[in-house]
């Protein structure tokens, strides 16, 4: 059954149209239809969000309105419902979703002959400022809702920034340092993370919404991408380095806020040997026992905990971090600073437990490394 209702919204002329999921199917199998378009998120459905679309279908409950976007005579592409389509073609040519013992009689039969609901776009005047992308996001709206990420690929698909980020996170430097969790990934938060850290690159220390959403509205030059893409993989070369020494994973720095501030010191900091920043590494990973954000724990290692989880992303907190590293591992003066003077209080560090970097004084690694062991042992 095909019943067809001719509309036209605002600058937009559309069809609701009723499929069987054998058509939505065929087109799928005859590459007719386009399940990942520029603007679309990341399939992000859990085995049971799957399970319990089909079982809707069988017990012949309704499911949602699907969008697609009539590109030619016979050509589709999916505005709203990948999840949902993508599921359907797992069930019918995989065994992944199980609802019974055999589901091959529903799986051939009824599955198949299910009616859904489906909102062809005809047309979309452009010209007059209704885009798809704007479509999309309206449509996402409910639901399982657009994350920031997720909002700024619909929105601004075509931007010279999105396509400069993009590459960065899917290139082989970010993503051999497996920071960000696959869930996380679904939705796009290491996309997210990588547009916060070319901000950083091209701006400095900002309030993160606000200078990432001024990037994206006003967009970049090829020449302002090219020249973060050297500057960002330039750090990426360090941290890949550090990561050779100790896996970031394993360590605190893997977090985003951590990781923001490591990523903002190497960047202020490209002129230093790189052995030492190798070692300034090694003291920020034998320091991380001992940062909680309690009163008990050692001044400028509480205030840099206390930093990571309060107002964390504004540029306030994200500016005192990067100082108690300075302090930490930027001291010229062979005499303890107040910080290094706190972390020496501590872990019972004397003067004598201090080496020359450079034209910088710094703990001595294998002092601070054995003498935060002891203390932490007593925890």
């Amino acid at each position: 059954m095909r019943r067809v209702f001719c509309l036209k919204f605002t600058n937009m002329k559309f069809n609701i149209e009723i499929w069987a999921v054998k058509k939505l199917l065929d087109l799928m199998d005859s590459k007719k239809l386009d399940l990942n378009p520029p603007y679309q998120r990341n399939s992000i459905w859990t085995k049971q969000d799957q399970k319990n679309l089909v079982q809707s279908i069988k017990n012949g409950s309704p499911i949602p309105n699907l969008f697609l976007l009539q590109k030619s005579e016979d050509k589709f592409e999916m505005v709203d419902g990948q999840q949902r389509t993508r599921t359907l073609k797992t069930f019918k040519d995989s065994n992944e979703i199980e609802l019974g013992k055999d589901d091959s009689e529903f799986k051939n039969g009824a599955f198949l002959e299910y009616q859904i609901p489906v909102t062809v776009i005809t047309e979309v005047n452009d010209g007059d400022g209704e885009h798809i992308e704007e479509f999309y996001y309206m449509v996402n709206s409910s639901g399982i809702k657009l994350n920031r990420p997720e909002k700024f690929k619909a929105r601004y698909f075509g931007a010279v920034f999105l396509k400069l980020v993009e590459k960065l996170t899917t290139g082989k430097g970010f993503q051999e340092l497996n920071i960000i969790p696959a869930s996380s990934q679904k939705r796009m938060m290491d996309r997210e993370l990588v547009e916060e850290l070319c901000a950083l690159v091209m701006y400095g220390i900002t309030d993160k919404k606000n200078q990432v959403d001024k990037i994206f509205e006003s967009d970049i030059s090829e020449k302002e991408s090219q020249n973060c893409e050297e500057k960002f993989n330039e750090i990426l070369e360090h941290i890949l380095r550090f990561n050779k020494i100790t896996p970031i994973k394993e360590t605190r720095y893997r977090q985003r806020n951590d990781f923001y501030t490591m990523f903002g010191f190497i960047k202020d900091n490209l002129n230093i040997d790189k052995d030492h920043l190798d070692y300034f590494y090694q003291i920020l990973v034998a320091l991380e026992k001992g940062i909680h954000p309690t009163k008990e724990a050692c001044k400028p290692l509480s205030e840099y905990a206390l930093n990571c989880v309060s107002q964390s992303n504004s540029a306030k907190a994200r500016q005192a971090r990067l100082e108690i590293l300075n302090d930490i591992l930027l001291n010229e003066s062979s005499s303890l600073n107040a910080a290094q003077s706190e972390i020496a209080a501590r872990y019972s560090l004397d003067k004598g437990s201090m080496i020359e970097k450079g034209k910088y004084y710094v703990f001595e690694l294998n002092a601070l490394q054995k003498a935060v062991k002891n203390f932490h042992s007593k925890d």
